[in-house]
């Protein structure tokens, strides 16, 4: 059997297994003990540690750890023999160290095994703190390997994190990979970040940056329900930024530009909040004279995206490189090219209020508008008309404000807000009746009317007990539980003035909702509104007829009758 032919020798369930182990790089380690002898570790359920011997192109033995018993090859052997096949010539042979047997050195090994780790560490620190012979000698050993950077291959050291087998599911049927392939690369990180104290920035931005690459090439294969594998990204993303800060060498700020410039082009980033590849690279632009570079990277990305939901915090880093650079008029014709961005049309009109230019604003906010209601953005129309209403208030056109407020208020976010606006402006000889006329002509324009919770406010503002009343025992009949929520959330106004009212409603809310409702949860909340309506003068009274009507009619509810016991 040779690397030519072993297929022709193997069931072609083990080749299929083994073939997949190799495509899926889980033949690690490999290693030419000498012509004809190999050894890798082969990636599992376990890793198992697989040797191979060669003379020639014949196979003559192989071994492998694993506890197959089925046959004569295993899935690990072959996975080793696709590898050779492939790559045995890229390998030279191990250096053959012979090795002499220290019976000082087997006395320490032994003592080893029986001393905690900690103890171990806590020594080597204090020996060190009181030996500079020593001191030095260990850094030299652990510490001093800049020059080694090359040796590690962290791309495959990361994707080495990301083969997680059998991982399982949570309590909610939720894949558990991403919490292994987090704790996978938390190690890195922080052996990145203990690099960075020591100053060896190369190789901890080596770790950091394949992690982000990695994390940001395949994030969406992956189901990460509670965000670890994001939050992971966010630390490598935390632990670059602080190794930006320090003083790297420009070699290493003209790697971290072309690599952090190639990450900002791609949106996931940004889609799953995982790193702000924008700050990172506006920081680093601000420390090289390599600043081109960035604005070239941010434009093949904004070429990519013209219009997408980051295009606004693309265009702004833009933006900041520019004014770092002392780029004015440049920075004038992106903010033209990019108006059709609202955030960046806010930099204009911003700029528009500090020069008092308010003709030229309110010019540039119809513009905003008009885009906004072309594109079916009520959202943003609303937004732009606030920032007119602002224009009006800093003018004191009282007719303008009103007439925009007022449109605000059936259209906006903040009803009450404009509500407050139209209270301050409009005369106060003339609020009550304006009020009057306003709400019922609000109520007709707006499509679902004005809602029970802002007439409320209103009335409270107003004083308006008999009309707060009113809306309370208006409230449609079909839904109870909604008019139980109002008087719940407006009786402390209306008992002082309407106890008998306020009781009648409680009574009317309460036999519905106890009639409608089954289960130990309603029943609870039926008891503890007998509580609170208890604590009203002559509440009792209500609760104790309750209670006697309940514990009739509703006597075969035994989870009911229990949670009546503790009013």
């Amino acid at each position: 059997m040779t690397l030519q032919d072993f297929e022709r020798h193997i069931s072609p369930k083990i080749l299929q297994r083994g073939r997949e182990y190799f495509e899926n790089d889980w033949v690690t380690e490999v290693t030419r003990e000498s012509s004809g002898k190999w050894t890798a570790i082969v990636e599992g359920s376990e890793d198992y540690f697989v040797e191979v011997e060669l003379l020639g192109d014949e196979i003559v033995n192989w071994e492998c750890d694993c506890p197959y018993d089925y046959g004569d090859e295993c899935k690990h052997v072959v996975a080793l023999l696709y590898y050779l096949q492939k790559h045995r010539d890229e390998h030279e042979y191990a250096d053959v160290v012979e090795v002499h047997e220290d019976p000082l050195e087997n006395k320490y090994k032994e003592l080893f095994n029986y001393v905690n780790k900690k103890e171990i560490v806590a020594f080597v620190c204090e020996y060190a703190t009181e030996n500079k012979d020593f001191q030095e000698k260990l850094e030299a050993r652990f510490l001093q390997r800049k020059k080694q950077i090359a040796t590690i291959d962290y791309q495959k050291e990361v994707e080495k994190c990301f083969k997680v087998r059998n991982a399982g599911y949570d309590y909610y049927g939720n894949p558990q990979e991403c919490p292994i392939i987090a704790d996978n690369l938390d190690k890195l990180i922080k052996k990145a970040q203990f690099l960075i104290k020591q100053t060896h920035y190369e190789e901890a931005a080596s770790i950091l940056l394949c992690i982000l690459e990695e994390v940001g090439s395949c994030y969406e294969d992956y189901e990460d329900y509670d965000g670890d594998l994001g939050s992971a990204c966010q630390d490598a993303g935390e632990a670059l930024a602080e190794l930006i800060s320090h003083d790297i060498s420009e070699e290493l700020k003209t790697v971290l530009i072309y690599r952090l410039g190639d990450l900002i082009k791609n949106n996931v980033f940004d889609n799953y909040d995982l790193a702000d590849i924008k700050q990172l690279l506006f920081d680093l632009s601000l420390k090289t004279n390599n600043i081109n570079v960035a604005l070239k990277n941010i434009d093949e990305a904004l070429k990519a995206e013209p219009d997408s939901f980051r295009t606004s915090s693309l265009v702004k880093t833009k933006l900041d490189l520019l004014e770092k650079t002392g780029q004015k008029d440049e920075m004038e014709q992106i903010i033209d090219q990019y108006l059709y961005c609202p955030e960046i049309r806010k930099i204009r009109l911003e700029k528009l209020l500090l020069e008092k230019a308010y003709e030229q604003a309110l010019i540039l906010i119809d513009g905003g508008i008009k885009e906004a209601q072309e594109k079916n953005h009520p959202g943003t129309v609303s937004d732009w008309k606030d920032e007119k209403l602002r224009i009006y208030m800093l003018l004191k056109d009282k007719n303008s404000i009103i007439a925009l407020a007022e449109d605000l208020f059936v259209n906006g976010r903040e009803r009450m807000k404009y509500f407050d606006i139209l209270k301050k402006t409009v005369p106060q000889q003339e609020w009550g009746v304006y009020l009057d006329g306003f709400l019922e002509k609000a109520n007709k324009a707006s499509r679902l009317g004005i809602n029970a919770s802002t007439l409320a406010q209103i009335f409270i503002e107003e004083k308006y007990w008999d009309r707060l009343l009113e809306l309370v025992e208006s409230s449609k009949s079909n839904y109870f539980s909604f008019k139980m929520h109002l008087v719940e959330d407006y009786d402390t106004y209306l008992f002082p003035h309407y106890p008998e009212k306020v009781f009648a409603i409680y009574k009317k809310c309460l036999l519905d909702y106890a009639e409608k409702n089954m289960g130990r949860n309603h029943y609870q909340y039926i008891a503890q509104t007998l509580k609170k309506i208890k604590n009203y003068p002559n509440g009792d009274t209500l609760v104790q007829s309750l209670l006697e009507h309940f514990r009739v009619i509703y006597k075969k509810r035994p989870a009911m009758m229990e949670e009546l016991k503790g009013v």
